[in-house]
């Protein structure tokens, strides 16, 4: 064999050799199929991927009850917040309420005690009285004592005074010294706490009859 012809066979030798090469290289790597574990894996990567993207899952590890825990403490601070955002509208509940409550307005009485006469020096009792309870009335309320009285001559006086308890009112005397009837009325005053009975007395400074032709007492606030 000449030279020349055992270059181009040494030639062809080597470009089908590398040629082979390449073609089983190329066949493992690409055209191979993947084993079924492989493709396994790759559907659970995908799902899971999908998954997390649309709901977020609780933690590794994390057990039913745990879960059932942390959804009742949310509750309970759901509550807690309510609870705090009542007490703070209450007092508008109630001043609300206290502006519906209607305002009772007191309205001034008059109490007839009647008439009498008498000519005494001393203080006398008449029998000309009232029975009054502090509790039907406001704490507030003042009373005013007036007298209708005529006297011949001298001076005629008259008071009340408390015959439940003995005391005597001296800031409800009043004097007249002539025998038209007038009017007379004492400066306002607080009744006795509870239940007492007022009564007129008279007294005569000149023993001339008085006449007490009336008596009332005026109570307002």
């Amino acid at each position: 064999m000449s030279r020349s012809k055992a270059l181009i066979f040494s030639f062809l030798a080597i470009f089908i050799g590398a040629i082979l090469i390449f073609r089983t290289f190329q066949s493992r790597t690409f055209s191979l199929p993947q084993k079924p574990e492989q493709l396994d894996d790759q559907a659970t990567t995908s799902i899971n991927i999908t998954t997390d993207s649309e709901a977020p899952t609780p933690p590794a590890g994390m057990t039913l009850l745990e879960e059932a825990n942390l959804s009742f403490q949310a509750s309970i601070s759901s509550l807690l917040t309510r609870i705090e955002q009542l007490e703070q509208e209450q007092p508008q509940d109630s001043a609300i309420g206290a502006a519906l409550t209607p305002t009772v307005v007191f309205q001034p009485q008059t109490i007839y005690l009647g008439s009498a006469n008498s000519m005494k020096h001393e203080w006398t009792d008449t029998g000309v009285a009232a029975a009054i309870n502090t509790a039907n009335y406001p704490s507030d309320v003042t009373v005013v004592f007036e007298a209708g009285l005529s006297i011949p001559g001298g001076e005629a006086w008259a008071r009340l005074k408390n015959k439940t308890t003995g005391a005597v009112l001296s800031i409800t005397q009043v004097w007249h010294n002539n025998n038209h009837i007038t009017w007379k009325s004492s400066p306002p005053f607080k009744l006795h706490s509870g239940y007492n009975t007022y009564e007129v007395q008279l007294r005569s400074t000149s023993g001339e009859t008085i006449n007490l032709s009336g008596a009332r007492l005026k109570i307002s606030r």
